[in-house]
């Protein structure tokens, strides 16, 4: 059975694009702002599956270049932080040993392998979120007196996760 093209084939709009049943190719074609929704659903979706709270979420902000997340204050914050932590490369948890209770206003540093600092902050809660190149870097964290330091590598494709334990201070 052979097919008349001239008759079955599908008729040209205006613009010279086919029409599909009476449906124009161009309206077939995403908008802008329907892709942004798109990916704005795709990229909230690890928070809305989680049952964080996404309001909850401290603002980002950026130093040098590099953008974080500091905060953790309250479980809805501890919570939507967690969840966000997929779309950053380090994440930082300050804590006491032996009790586990948070530590916040802890001083972060943190240099590249060439020893250039190219993250400083004091933390505004007991976790920090930062996106950071590939890479080998010193994470440097003073609480009080205390000064503890960890390499870590940054992998680019799962965050790194680090708890920094500090002794319980005696009081006397």
């Amino acid at each position: 059975m052979v097919r008349d093209r001239g008759q079955n084939a599908p008729a040209a709009a205006a613009d010279g694009l086919p029409s599909i049943s009476g449906i124009e190719a161009r309206s077939l074609v995403p908008t802008r702002r329907a892709v942004f929704a798109l990916l704005f659903a795709w990229l909230a979706l690890p928070l809305l599956s989680s049952g964080a709270d996404i309001g909850a979420l401290p603002p980002q902000r950026i130093i040098r270049g590099i953008p974080y997340l500091s905060g953790g204050i309250g479980q809805d914050e501890q919570e939507a932080m967690k969840a966000a932590a997929t779309r950053y490369d380090l994440l930082l948890t300050f804590v006491e040993s032996g009790s586990g209770a948070y530590i916040s206003d802890v001083r972060v540093a943190i240099d590249n392998r060439l020893g250039e600092r190219v993250f400083e902050i004091s933390t505004d809660g007991p976790l920090l979120l930062v996106k950071l190149p590939v890479g080998r870097y010193t994470v440097s964290a003073l609480n009080g007196e205390h000064l503890l330091s960890r390499k870590v590598n940054i992998s680019g494709k799962l965050p790194t996760r680090v708890v920094l334990q500090w002794p319980v201070e005696s009081v006397e």
